[in-house]
């Protein structure tokens, strides 16, 4: 067995003796190890101790083969937590609620039902991994809504929709070590690897397209190149996998804190404006139709009395903004331009991009900043409180955009450094450790940057 495959069997059975008592797996065939022989027979129910056992065993037969969930999702529990995950947000359920009836929603899950395995494999994600499991219904139902806006036909919504469901079915081969610290990056690379891991299962699951099964792995590439597990840009991915990204991608801007009342689709709309040239043309100019259809409401969400609270925050983020984007800025520019790496690449357009927003909103200017300082000492008419929404708003925007960067130059910094001259290895090491730095004390209230 491929050492990839039997760490990811490994962790696995860890992850499956966590959730043994809500799973309840039995053994389907007989169990047997290399060296010891049988350790198990068929229909033999498995306890912690002994799925935590089998990850150390070396089975002749891959784990998933020998064993069945019975504690199973199914198709009516799938609907009504596709239901829950929708009307949880209200402007999400307008947007779906435009592009799908609930008999709609419920013919999705049915045809999600008629395969089995993923099934199972979707109820070891709830049980193991729920926030990747509530992701999973997200992103399900943004590629329909997506595929619908697309032109697609009915099929091949019904397939972006079960693509959707399986897309970060990969996460339960890792440990929930990786998974709770993904954003560190000696675990960050491993991380990674996860549109990969479900490979080798998702090919045995009977009847799954290869569309689906290719555009899983490609789930989580980006249009510029910064993506992963393999830094591949538009023109190379399927138009499923680049509607499987955008979904994935928004379901990131939803959740990170980057707005004191929650993000919003009408602020994620904003946000990923200010680099529309960085996404996928068809699957972007998607969803702003379906945001559209859904007539979602923009107007001023800050209430009045903490309008002086986001005045404070917004001259608190000028100043970080300005200092995180000048760093970057050196460390971008100081990457070779001669045959560089897909994420140099990535690192040069994105800058590009975040120099020409900058410029044309005029935000970190010193007149921005005094016209905060002015609102600071006098009273906001609302008038002024929605123009100071918008300007935060577009702060998000570029931190949101920032951290990308910096991502990738972490990227860069950790796993591309043989490829740097010794006075650029320095240079990141210094601004990324920089960056950091800053944000150590930044409270948790505080509108910051989240970049670390």
């Amino acid at each position: 067995m491929p050492t990839d495959v039997a760490k990811a069997m490994t962790h696995l059975a860890l992850n499956l003796a966590r959730c043994a008592d809500t799973l309840k797996i039995t053994t389907t065939q007989r169990v047997v190890d290399e060296e010891e022989g049988l350790l198990h027979s068929i229909d033999q129910t498995l306890s912690a101790e002994q799925l935590t056992r089998l990850a150390q065993c070396n089975l002749k037969t891959p784990l998933l083969d020998c064993i069945k969930v019975q504690a199973q999702i199914t198709q009516g529990d799938l609907y009504k937590e596709l239901v829950r995950q929708v009307t949880h947000s209200a402007d999400l359920q307008q947007l779906i609620s435009t592009t799908f009836t609930l008999d709609q929603l419920q013919s999705l899950t049915v045809v999600a039902a008629k395969l089995p395995r993923v099934l199972e494999w979707l109820s070891i994600l709830r049980a193991a991994f729920p926030e990747h499991f509530q992701q999973a219904l997200f992103c399900a139902a943004m590629a329909a809504v997506l595929s619908h806006h697309m032109g697609q036909n009915k099929a091949f919504q019904q397939g972006a929709f079960v693509a959707g469901l399986c897309h970060d079915l990969g996460i339960v081969c890792l440990t929930q070590e990786t998974v709770d610290n993904k954003t560190e990056p000696e675990y960050w690379t491993v991380y990674q690897q996860h549109p990969l891991l479900a490979q080798p299962f998702l090919e045995r699951i009977p009847k799954l397209p290869g569309l689906i099964i290719r555009a899983i792995a490609e789930s989580h590439e980006r249009c510029d190149g910064s993506g992963y597990p393999h830094q591949k840009s538009a023109k190379q991915l399927s138009q499923l996998g680049q509607i499987l990204a955008m979904s994935d991608l928004l379901w990131g801007l939803l959740t990170v804190r980057l707005w004191p009342q929650g993000m919003t689709l009408a602020h994620a709309r904003h946000i990923l404006h200010i680099s529309a040239d960085a996404h996928f043309r068809n699957t972007y100019e998607a969803l702003v139709k379906a945001l559209k259809a859904a007539k979602l409401k923009s107007e001023l969400s800050t209430p009045q009395d903490q309008i002086p609270a986001l005045v404070e925050h917004s001259l608190l983020s000028v100043d970080q903004l300005n200092q995180c984007y000048m760093s970057l800025y050196a460390m971008v520019t100081a990457l070779p331009r001669e045959r560089p790496s897909r994420i140099m690449a990535a690192c040069y357009h994105s800058l590009a991009a975040i120099h020409r927003a900058v410029n044309s909103a005029g935000v970190l200017t010193s007149e921005h900043y005094q016209w905060l300082q002015e609102l600071q000492q006098g009273a906001v008419s609302t008038a002024m409180g929605e123009e100071l929404e918008s300007a935060a708003l577009f702060h998000v925007a570029l931190r949101w955009e920032l951290s990308r960067l910096l991502d990738n130059l972490k990227y860069i910094y950790h796993s591309e450094r043989t490829l740097l001259k010794a006075d650029v290895v320095n240079l990141l090491s210094i601004g990324l450790q920089g960056i950091k730095d800053s944000q150590q004390d930044r409270p948790e209230t505080q509108i910051g940057l989240l970049f670390w």
